[in-house]
């Protein structure tokens, strides 16, 4: 009897530790869902931010390919995601306009520093002007991986200066 005793104690033990387990993997597997929860959010506001912001975004690999575009980059554009994911700024925007943002992203590559700078832009709708900000994605090992553009159109104030700059002309010729 005794030792039938001592097997049904351990056997209670073994089932309160296994209990205690099972009580243990359950707040880990629900704090698991709350944080998972809590990082699907923070994705879909990231996204939400990138797609309707104010400003052109873009992601390019270190080889100057677009990885992503948002709403307004296509809108400006006039290129849609489907034709732009995957090429580069040389077989989008051909010739000096291509070369000058491909060279403006290598020199965040290979500085690793942010970029901030005027770009233009010269395409079938004209000539438009931009302040462009680019800095380097990193890669979970540390290395850059990418870029990251931001650019705010800026032409209208640019053609505002222009004109006041003419005007400043012919104001100071009609004071002589």
């Amino acid at each position: 009897m005794k030792d039938l005793s001592a097997t049904d104690r351990e056997l209670i033990g073994e089932i309160s530790s296994l209990k205690q387990k099972i009580r243990e993997l359950t707040r880990l597997e629900s704090e698991r869902a709350c944080e998972e929860e809590e990082l699907h959010k923070s994705r879909r506001f990231l996204l939400d931010l990138i797609e309707y912001s104010g400003a052109l975004i873009c992601v390019k690999d270190r080889e100057g390919r677009y990885e992503m575009v948002n709403g307004k980059w296509e809108g400006v554009t006039g290129l849609k995601r489907g034709d732009t994911i995957g090429r580069t700024d040389e077989e989008l925007f051909p010739g000096p306009t291509g070369r000058q943002f491909r060279l403006n992203d290598l020199e965040v590559i290979e500085t690793g520093s942010v970029l901030e700078k005027e770009e233009v832009l010269e395409d079938g709708r004209g000539r438009r002007f931009f302040i462009s900000i680019k800095f380097p994605l990193r890669g979970d090992n540390g290395g850059i991986r990418g870029v990251c553009g931001m650019f705010t159109e800026i032409t209208a104030r640019k053609e505002a200066e222009e004109e006041l700059a003419v005007s400043k002309d012919r104001l100071a010729r009609a004071e002589i």
